[in-house]
C-alpha cells in the first residue's frame, strides 16, 4: 500500500492509500436497490439476499483493511483520527436531515389538511396502531439497548473483557427482538404503504429506521470481532466510540418516530 506523507507545521501527517471498497460498495448498493424494486414487483427474494451477502463481504474486507491500517501498520495517527471523527459527525448530521424530511412531510400533512386525506386527521378509514402495545415495547427495548452499549463502553475502558462479551450478547439480542417486533407490527398492520400519506410516511420512516438498526448491528458485530482480537485499548477506542454515536443517533430517531407518528399521529 502506498503511503503519502505531507509535512505541515513540522508534523508528519499521513494519508491512507486509496481503497477500492467505497466505489465497490456504492455499486453494490445501487444494484441492491434495483433488486429490491424487482422483489416488490415480482416477489423474487433471492437476488436481494445475494446482494445483502455481497454487502456484508465488502464491509468485512473494507473494515478489515481499516483495522490493519490502524493497529498493525500504524497509519492512524492523531491527525487521521481527528479527521475521521469530523467525517463521522458530518455523516450523522446528514442522516439527521435525512429523517427530518420524513418528519416534515408528516407534520405538513397533519397541519395542512387536504381533500386527498379526507380533510381530517387521523386519515379517514385508517386504523392506527395502538402506541401502548408493540411501539411502546420497542421503545423500552431500544432504551435498554442504549444502556447496554453504554455499559459495554464503560467496562471496555476498565479492561473487563469477559463482561464486554456479555454486554455485547445483550445488545445483539435486544436488537434482534426490536426487529422481530417491527416485523410483527408490519405483518398485522391494518393499512399499507399505498393507504394515503399516513401509510406512506409511516412505512418509509419506520422502514428506513429499521435499515439503520440492521446497519448498526453490522457495525457492532465487526466491533465485537475487533474486541476478540484485542484491537482496542483504553487509549484506542475511536472505532468503538463512533459505533456508539451511531447507535445513540438511531435511538433518538426512534424516540421522535414514537412521539410524532405513533402517539401524536394517532
Amino acid at each position: 500500500m502506498i503511503l503519502y506523507q505531507i509535512k505541515k507545521y513540522n508534523l508528519n501527517l499521513f494519508f491512507l492509500s486509496k481503497s477500492p471498497w467505497p466505489i465497490i460498495l456504492s455499486l453494490t448498493l445501487f444494484f441492491f436497490c434495483l433488486n429490491f424494486i424487482i422483489f416488490i414487483n415480482i416477489k423474487v427474494l433471492k437476488f436481494v439476499f445475494i446482494n445483502y451477502l455481497l454487502i456484508l463481504i465488502i464491509l468485512f474486507n473494507w473494515w478489515r483493511d481499516v483495522s490493519l491500517e490502524s493497529n498493525n501498520i500504524g497509519y492512524h495517527n492523531k491527525y487521521i483520527i481527528n479527521i475521521t471523527i469530523i467525517r463521522i459527525v458530518i455523516f450523522i448530521i446528514s442522516e439527521v436531515f435525512f429523517f427530518v424530511r420524513f418528519f416534515w412531510t408528516f407534520l405538513n400533512s397533519v397541519f395542512s389538511l387536504d381533500i386527498m386525506v379526507g380533510s381530517s386527521w387521523p386519515v379517514t378509514g385508517i386504523i392506527k396502531i395502538d402506541f401502548f402495545r408493540l411501539p411502546l415495547l420497542n421503545s423500552i427495548l431500544l432504551l435498554r439497548r442504549g444502556c447496554s452499549i453504554t455499559w459495554r463502553h464503560i467496562i471496555l475502558i476498565n479492561n473487563l473483557l469477559n463482561e464486554t462479551n456479555l454486554s455485547l450478547l445483550v445488545t445483539i439480542l435486544l436488537g434482534v427482538l426490536f426487529l422481530l417486533c417491527q416485523f410483527v407490527e408490519y405483518k398485522y398492520c391494518y393499512f399499507s404503504i399505498s393507504d394515503s400519506i399516513f401509510g406512506s410516511t409511516f412505512f418509509i420512516s419506520t422502514g428506513f429506521h429499521g435499515i439503520h438498526v440492521i446497519i448498526g448491528r453490522i457495525f457492532l458485530a465487526f466491533i465485537a470481532l475487533r474486541i476478540k482480537f484485542l484491537n482496542f485499548s483504553r487509549k484506542h477506542l475511536t472505532g468503538f466510540e463512533m459505533s456508539i454515536w451511531y447507535w445513540h443517533f438511531v435511538d433518538v430517531v426512534w424516540l421522535y418516530l414514537f412521539i410524532l407518528i405513533y402517539w401524536f399521529g394517532s
